[in-house]
């Protein structure tokens, strides 16, 4: 799979489909930009026999810290899912990763490896912590010019920081994605440690209504009414919760403005991993559900 667009880097067979990761050059970073796609065996398939078939596909957005093949490394429950389901999973990278900003390597939770899935206004950050636009315009571009990715057929999920991203971005695109779910979201990042800190760099001290632009609970009040459907699990020995989390605020939220928010407290989970692979078939059923209406 080559194109001036993008260059494959690795491929790897897993559940008779691939998993494979790319590098594309990327204007809203200003540099170059890592992502995988999971391509379930029923598309391989698919694909050699109608070259034109339009394909259903789960945007799988990472946390702190993470990178784009993460999950193929941590999360083989989900990839088996989502072979048997034929259902393609695409992942973005959570950062720059060559920008060259003074401080962006400072702590784990800000800069390299933590973009928070927004377009920075200050700098000097809005040259490349453009990870927003990247995921839902020139990536989103790209998959379905090249990956046959059908527009009409997608879906959003997200952990931690990158459950954030997807909760902020499904209410900020309701036209351009079916359904959104998350696993332990930063939902209240105006009030969240983590999204005051990264908010100050990113938009400016006094930016807040920049910074309610990327918040779950605001988006959710500029959505009053709209029945939103969106699926979250959260467990309760999460070290992050709730301080960081604030998953009572987006609960309080979606009964406020008349939304149909499913928070699932699962008893013993921690923010891991193994709290993911636990309940991953659950979201990507019903994701696929949802897709396949």
């Amino acid at each position: 799979m080559e194109s001036s667009d993008y260059k494959e880097e690795e491929s790897f067979k897993m559940f008779e489909g691939y998993f494979k990761t790319f590098t594309m050059q990327s204007e809203a970073i200003g540099g170059k930009m890592k992502f995988g796609i999971y391509f379930p065996p029923s598309v391989v398939k698919d694909h050699e026999e109608d070259p034109s078939k339009k394909f259903k596909a789960l945007w799988y957005l990472h946390g702190l810290t993470c990178f784009e093949s993460l999950f193929f490394q941590k999360c083989p429950l989900g990839l088996k899912k989502a072979a048997d389901l034929g259902l393609m999973m695409i992942f973005p990278d959570t950062s720059p990763r060559d920008a060259g900003i003074e401080g962006e390597t400072d702590h784990w939770s800000f800069g390299v490896g933590a973009g928070y899935y927004v377009d920075a206004t200050q700098e000097p950050w809005a040259k490349n912590y453009n990870m927003y636009s990247h995921v839902t315009k020139e990536l989103r571009d790209l998959v379905e010019k090249h990956f046959n990715v059908d527009p009409a057929k997608q879906s959003i999920c997200g952990h931690s920081v990158g459950g954030h991203g997807s909760l902020v971005i499904f209410q900020k695109n309701l036209d351009r994605y079916v359904s959104c779910s998350a696993f332990a979201p930063m939902t209240n990042s105006i009030n969240s440690g983590w999204g005051k800190n990264a908010f100050e760099k990113l938009f400016g001290e006094d930016n807040l209504d920049q910074w309610k632009e990327y918040d779950a609970c605001e988006l959710a009040a500029v959505n009053k009414g709209k029945n939103l459907d969106i699926l979250v699990d959260q467990g309760d020995k999460d070290c992050f919760y709730p301080d960081y989390l604030l998953t009572e605020n987006f609960k309080k939220a979606g009964e406020e403005n008349g939304h149909n928010f499913s928070i699932n407290m699962r008893e013993g989970y921690d923010h891991g991993f193994p709290f993911i692979n636990t309940f991953i078939e659950s979201h990507l059923e019903y994701h696929d559900k949802k897709l396949s209406q």
